[in-house]
């Protein structure tokens, strides 16, 4: 396995995973305390 090649991917993914789940909980929280 290269990991120089894997790595950026990877990275690419736990951040757009990051990402949609702040927005999920955004949401959540929007949706409780509006």
């Amino acid at each position: 396995m290269d990991v120089e090649k894997a790595a950026p991917g990877f990275f690419n993914a736990l951040l757009l995973s990051h990402v949609s789940l702040g927005w999920v909980l955004k949401e959540t929280w929007d949706i409780k305390y509006k």
